[in-house]
């Protein structure tokens, strides 16, 4: 359909004789269609077929076939077309109810055998490569599992930490590929800041709140004045008071420079030298009284 307007592509004319109820693209935006048809794209095709992405004619090289209806494809990351339904044998091979295919030539993966005791109904691809399937089973890829189960997306065998138990059937999947929340706080800030951003799923909302440590480089410098600008310390034992009182009975000439560096160990000691004017050298070591994390 025109992406617009909704309107049929005239050009795209698979003509199934049956009902498809499921279809997955490849990269090249070409259809694979899994139904209860015997007949689509002016070939006898049994339940799946792969179409031509402009025309919805058939691709004749892809040659699968299914002994029963197609419920639910869905491509892996190297574009193998996984199929699920009420089917046994399909591409050629005897699979129960789930099947991986060649994209080319749609004979099923002989290696992928996840092989449940009733219908698989829904199939979803995770970021690793993992096959999340929902259904009515109670044992698949070796393990017992109720109507869930994720699933090796090689050899098709159950993932053994992975069991949500689920007490009916599951008929459909989406796997959230999560949402990262990028913060960037203002310039200079050091310490934990926080923020609140409400979550809805369409039909209820809930307010959720967000804490962050932003943490500064462990330099600190300010030239020619008697404070630290920008920075807020972390420590449990003092709030900063200990090193504004330095800096304050410290330095007195308006031309002196104070940094605060690392000693090179690893509990993040620093020490602040003074020299006004090269006259003297002093030394303080700011000893588990500050503070600067990474």
């Amino acid at each position: 359909m025109n992406g617009s307007g909704g309107t049929a592509d005239p050009a795209f004319n698979a003509n199934a004789n049956g009902r498809v109820y499921t279809i997955a693209l490849d990269a090249g935006g070409n259809p694979t269609v899994g139904g209860d048809f015997t007949s689509i794209g002016g070939q006898n095709k049994a339940n799946i077929a792969k179409l031509n992405g402009s025309t919805g004619a058939v691709d004749a090289v892809f040659n699968s076939s299914a002994n029963n209806s197609v419920q639910a494809i869905a491509m892996d990351a190297n574009g193998n077309p996984i199929a699920a339904g009420f089917f046994t044998n399909i591409g050629g091979q005897d699979s129960n109810y789930i099947a991986k295919f060649n994209p080319v030539t749609g004979i099923a993966d002989a290696a992928f055998k996840p092989n449940p005791d009733q219908r698989v109904w829904a199939i979803a691809v995770d970021a690793q490569g993992n096959t999340i399937v929902g259904g009515t089973f109670t044992n698949i890829g070796g393990q017992p599992r109720n109507s869930l189960a994720k699933l090796n997306g090689t050899t098709g065998t159950a993932d053994v930490a992975f069991n949500p138990n689920a007490n009916g059937v599951v008929d459909a999947i989406a796997i959230d590929a999560g949402r990262n929340i990028n913060y960037t706080p203002n310039a200079g800030f050091n310490g934990v800041d926080s923020f609140t951003y409400n979550v809805t799923d369409g039909t209820t909302t809930s307010i959720a709140a967000v804490s962050i440590l932003v943490n500064d480089s462990p330099i600190l410098d300010n030239t020619a004045a008697a404070t630290l600008l920008g920075i807020n310390v972390n420590d449990t034992n003092n709030s900063g008071t200990l090193i504004s009182d330095l800096i304050g009975s410290s330095i007195s000439d308006p031309d002196d420079a104070i940094s605060v560096r690392p000693r090179g160990i690893d509990d993040r000691e620093f020490r602040y030298d003074k020299r006004p004017l090269g006259v003297h050298h002093r030394r303080h070591k700011l000893e588990r009284f500050y503070r600067v994390w990474r």
